[in-house]
């Protein structure tokens, strides 16, 4: 989340006057992340999430929309866009797509325990199951495509290591063990900036604008890398396996993906090296905004490529 558009007290009330929500008590902006523009929104009928949208086409959101409306109503604590008059959750706010979400209760985490890491792990297992036979389709925006565009436009920011270990990497993703992985709708982002939790509880998941058809091992492996490595001196194999364990409870990992676990976080790993490589060397101007290091994702995938044992006692 972040804050790019500026909007004014008759932009939101131009926007606001479909849904009967009363009057406006508070509105501020949110800083964390780095896609969109997003409010918190207190009316005098609750309290709400407004997120504009900065860079997707308004064509490309019902997919998004929908999804989520769908995995609400499967039980899993997901934002529900509000739909307004004509039943329709998108509209328009200063030129952009823009949307209204209910609030979940809760924040996210900084540091997670490993209570925190099984409910994840269980939660996306779930988001998994229920989502299984959604019916609309959406392939990764970051696929191949995305991939070597990417990495075209930082190559010359790169050292000339750094930039042989891109450009190995994406020749490696065109083919990677991971297509003939048990596939399903992804979440694909889901950072501990995108979970909250009100004291111990899981509560909810937001932000699912990459979500898409994919092997789910790809989703845990993203998970598992940010819940259980990112910002910690060393992989926290507690944590993993606390996290993993909850999951295959619910989703049991099949042979093949345990076999190709390495290989997901190789994958993880360039997405992420890649997309922040872009907002570092291309950053975007925004009231509130922060750009994240690239760097701990070229970690992740020299841990992938260096040492697969480790990342196969995860799975143990």
């Amino acid at each position: 989340m972040a804050v790019y558009t500026r909007v004014s007290q008759n932009a939101l009330s131009h926007f606001l006057a479909p849904y009967e929500l009363g009057g406006v008590r508070a509105f501020t902006g949110i800083a964390q992340g780095i896609e969109n523009s997003n409010f918190y929104l207190t009316t005098t009928r609750g309290h709400h999430i407004l997120t504009v949208f900065e860079q997707m086409p308004g064509h490309r959101l019902p997919y998004y929309l929908e999804l989520m409306a769908f995995a609400s109503a499967r039980g899993i604590p997901c934002a529900r866009p509000l739909p307004g008059h004509d039943n329709n959750p998108l509209g328009e706010l200063c030129g952009k797509p823009a949307v209204l979400f209910t609030r979940l209760p809760g924040a996210s985490v900084t540091c997670p325990t490993l209570n925190a890491c099984a409910q994840l792990g269980a939660t996306l297992a779930r988001l998994h199951v229920a989502t299984a036979d959604f019916g609309p389709q959406q392939a990764d925006s970051r696929g191949e495509a995305w991939r070597q565009q990417t990495a075209a436009a930082v190559l010359r920011h790169l050292t000339p290591e750094d930039a042989q270990l891109a450009l190995q990497s994406v020749a490696w993703m065109a083919t990677a063990p991971l297509a003939a992985l048990p596939t399903g709708t992804l979440h694909a982002d889901l950072f501990r900036d995108n979970v909250l939790f009100d004291d111990t509880q899981l509560t909810g998941i937001v932000d699912f604008y990459y979500a898409c058809r994919g092997p789910w091992l790809y989703d845990l492996a993203i998970a598992v890398i940010d819940w259980c490595v990112m910002d910690r001196p060393a992989p926290d194999l507690q944590a993993a396996k606390g996290l993993i364990r909850a999951y295959r409870a619910i989703r049991p990992l099949h042979e093949e993906e345990c076999i190709a676990w390495p290989a997901a976080w190789r994958a993880a790993g360039l997405r992420f090296w890649l997309s922040r490589l872009q907002d570092a060397c291309y950053p975007r101007a925004g009231e509130l905004t922060f750009t994240k290091d690239p760097n701990a994702f070229r970690q992740i995938i020299h841990l992938a490529l260096d040492q697969p044992k480790l990342l196969s006692a995860m799975l143990a």
